[in-house]
Protein backbone atom coordinates (compact mmCIF):
# COMPACT_ATOMS: atom_id res chain seq x y z
CA UNK A 1 0.00 0.00 0.00
CA UNK A 2 1.06 3.54 -1.15
CA UNK A 3 0.55 6.19 1.50
CA UNK A 4 2.00 9.42 2.02
CA UNK A 5 3.65 11.63 4.59
CA UNK A 6 0.14 13.04 6.50
CA UNK A 7 -1.15 9.51 5.57
CA UNK A 8 1.02 7.27 7.42
CA UNK A 9 1.14 9.51 9.86
CA UNK A 10 -2.98 9.60 11.03
CA UNK A 11 -2.65 5.68 10.38
CA UNK A 12 0.32 4.97 13.13
CA UNK A 13 -1.79 6.13 16.29
CA UNK A 14 -5.34 3.59 14.86
CA UNK A 15 -2.94 1.24 14.23
CA UNK A 16 -1.64 1.54 17.59
CA UNK A 17 -4.60 1.29 19.08
CA UNK A 18 -5.88 -1.69 16.98
CA UNK A 19 -2.57 -3.43 18.39
CA UNK A 20 -3.45 -2.83 22.18
CA UNK A 21 -7.08 -3.78 21.90
CA UNK A 22 -6.17 -6.74 19.95
CA UNK A 23 -3.65 -7.81 22.14
CA UNK A 24 -5.14 -6.53 25.76
CA UNK A 25 -5.03 -9.26 28.16
CA UNK A 26 -8.51 -10.27 29.82
CA UNK A 27 -6.54 -10.77 32.75
CA UNK A 28 -9.44 -8.83 35.33
CA UNK A 29 -12.21 -10.97 33.32
CA UNK A 30 -10.59 -14.41 34.28
CA UNK A 31 -10.08 -12.88 37.66
CA UNK A 32 -14.09 -12.46 38.62
CA UNK A 33 -14.38 -15.26 37.16
CA UNK A 34 -11.67 -17.21 39.56
CA UNK A 35 -11.92 -15.23 42.40
CA UNK A 36 -13.18 -17.31 45.15
CA UNK A 37 -16.52 -16.14 46.80
CA UNK A 38 -18.55 -17.73 49.57
CA UNK A 39 -21.97 -19.85 48.15
CA UNK A 40 -25.02 -17.61 49.46
CA UNK A 41 -26.04 -19.26 52.88
CA UNK A 42 -23.22 -21.64 53.51
CA UNK A 43 -19.57 -21.89 55.00
CA UNK A 44 -18.55 -23.59 51.11
CA UNK A 45 -16.19 -21.50 49.20
CA UNK A 46 -16.40 -21.54 45.22
CA UNK A 47 -15.79 -19.95 41.86
CA UNK A 48 -18.04 -19.00 39.28
CA UNK A 49 -15.54 -20.85 36.80
CA UNK A 50 -15.94 -23.99 39.17
CA UNK A 51 -19.64 -23.58 38.70
CA UNK A 52 -19.51 -23.23 35.33
CA UNK A 53 -17.29 -26.68 34.97
CA UNK A 54 -16.41 -25.61 30.96
CA UNK A 55 -20.20 -24.44 30.22
CA UNK A 56 -21.57 -21.56 28.94
CA UNK A 57 -22.91 -19.43 32.24
CA UNK A 58 -25.03 -16.40 32.46
CA UNK A 59 -24.00 -14.66 35.57
CA UNK A 60 -26.26 -12.10 36.96
CA UNK A 61 -25.61 -9.53 39.77
CA UNK A 62 -28.11 -8.84 42.02
CA UNK A 63 -28.97 -6.75 45.43
CA UNK A 64 -32.37 -7.28 47.87
CA UNK A 65 -32.28 -3.39 47.58
CA UNK A 66 -32.34 -3.13 43.47
CA UNK A 67 -36.13 -3.55 42.64
CA UNK A 68 -35.08 -4.10 38.75
CA UNK A 69 -33.53 -7.21 39.92
CA UNK A 70 -35.98 -8.49 41.88
CA UNK A 71 -38.41 -7.98 38.62
CA UNK A 72 -35.92 -9.93 36.29
CA UNK A 73 -35.38 -13.19 39.20
CA UNK A 74 -38.21 -14.79 38.17
CA UNK A 75 -37.48 -14.68 34.10
CA UNK A 76 -33.71 -16.22 35.05
CA UNK A 77 -35.31 -18.80 36.82
CA UNK A 78 -37.78 -19.55 33.88
CA UNK A 79 -35.04 -19.88 31.81
CA UNK A 80 -32.52 -21.75 33.51
CA UNK A 81 -35.22 -24.64 34.37
CA UNK A 82 -36.38 -24.57 30.58
CA UNK A 83 -32.47 -24.80 29.70
CA UNK A 84 -31.91 -27.93 32.51
CA UNK A 85 -27.79 -27.49 32.98
CA UNK A 86 -27.07 -26.32 29.06
CA UNK A 87 -25.76 -23.26 30.84
CA UNK A 88 -24.94 -22.59 34.06
CA UNK A 89 -26.95 -19.55 35.66
CA UNK A 90 -24.88 -18.07 38.41
CA UNK A 91 -26.73 -15.38 40.55
CA UNK A 92 -23.97 -13.19 42.81
CA UNK A 93 -25.63 -11.45 45.39
CA UNK A 94 -24.27 -7.89 45.78
CA UNK A 95 -23.77 -5.60 48.94
CA UNK A 96 -26.50 -7.33 51.04
CA UNK A 97 -27.11 -8.99 54.22
CA UNK A 98 -26.80 -13.35 53.35
CA UNK A 99 -29.89 -13.72 55.56
CA UNK A 100 -31.95 -11.09 53.54
CA UNK A 101 -30.69 -12.34 50.39
CA UNK A 102 -32.02 -15.93 51.25
CA UNK A 103 -35.19 -14.76 51.56
CA UNK A 104 -35.64 -13.06 48.90
CA UNK A 105 -34.11 -16.27 47.14
CA UNK A 106 -36.92 -18.36 48.52
CA UNK A 107 -39.85 -15.97 47.78
CA UNK A 108 -38.72 -15.37 44.21
CA UNK A 109 -38.63 -19.23 43.67
CA UNK A 110 -35.09 -18.69 42.28
CA UNK A 111 -33.09 -22.52 42.19
CA UNK A 112 -30.00 -21.74 41.06
CA UNK A 113 -26.50 -21.11 42.50
CA UNK A 114 -26.28 -18.17 44.36
CA UNK A 115 -23.21 -16.86 45.99
CA UNK A 116 -22.20 -13.74 48.00
CA UNK A 117 -20.82 -10.65 46.61
CA UNK A 118 -20.50 -8.66 50.21
CA UNK A 119 -18.27 -5.71 49.63
CA UNK A 120 -18.79 -5.25 45.74
CA UNK A 121 -15.23 -5.83 44.63
CA UNK A 122 -16.46 -8.88 42.34
CA UNK A 123 -18.57 -7.35 40.49
CA UNK A 124 -16.07 -4.32 39.97
CA UNK A 125 -13.44 -6.83 38.96
CA UNK A 126 -16.27 -8.33 36.61
CA UNK A 127 -16.82 -4.18 35.03
CA UNK A 128 -20.30 -4.20 36.05
CA UNK A 129 -21.85 -0.80 35.33
CA UNK A 130 -25.61 -0.74 36.87
CA UNK A 131 -27.93 -3.38 38.62
CA UNK A 132 -28.90 -5.55 37.83
CA UNK A 133 -26.01 -6.61 35.51
CA UNK A 134 -25.81 -9.79 33.57
CA UNK A 135 -22.84 -11.15 32.07
CA UNK A 136 -22.54 -14.09 29.40
CA UNK A 137 -19.43 -16.10 29.38
CA UNK A 138 -18.46 -19.05 27.06
CA UNK A 139 -17.64 -22.29 27.91
CA UNK A 140 -14.07 -21.12 27.70
CA UNK A 141 -14.40 -18.51 30.24
CA UNK A 142 -14.61 -15.48 28.28
CA UNK A 143 -17.09 -12.86 28.94
CA UNK A 144 -18.72 -11.86 25.51
CA UNK A 145 -21.29 -9.77 27.02
CA UNK A 146 -22.34 -7.79 29.57
CA UNK A 147 -26.02 -6.19 29.76
CA UNK A 148 -26.87 -3.43 32.65
CA UNK A 149 -30.15 -3.28 33.39
CA UNK A 150 -33.71 -5.49 33.70
CA UNK A 151 -33.71 -8.40 31.53
CA UNK A 152 -37.25 -10.03 30.35
CA UNK A 153 -37.35 -14.00 29.38
CA UNK A 154 -37.60 -13.16 25.86
CA UNK A 155 -34.35 -10.62 25.69
CA UNK A 156 -32.54 -13.32 27.92
CA UNK A 157 -33.09 -16.17 25.72
CA UNK A 158 -32.33 -13.91 22.77
CA UNK A 159 -29.01 -12.49 24.46
CA UNK A 160 -27.93 -16.28 25.38
CA UNK A 161 -28.51 -17.79 21.59
CA UNK A 162 -26.61 -14.44 20.23
CA UNK A 163 -23.90 -14.40 22.76
CA UNK A 164 -23.32 -18.32 23.95
CA UNK A 165 -25.41 -20.07 20.83
CA UNK A 166 -27.16 -21.92 23.01
CA UNK A 167 -31.05 -22.13 21.67
CA UNK A 168 -33.28 -21.00 25.01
Amino acid sequence: MNMNRAQRTLAAPAMALLVAVACASPASVDAALTTSVAVLGSDETTTIAELADGRPAVVNFWATWCEFCIDEMPALEAVWVDLDGAVTFVGVDREDRAEDALVLAAETGVTYPLVEDPDGSLFRQARGLGMPTTLFVTGAGVIVHRHSGPLTEGQLRDLIEAHLGVTA
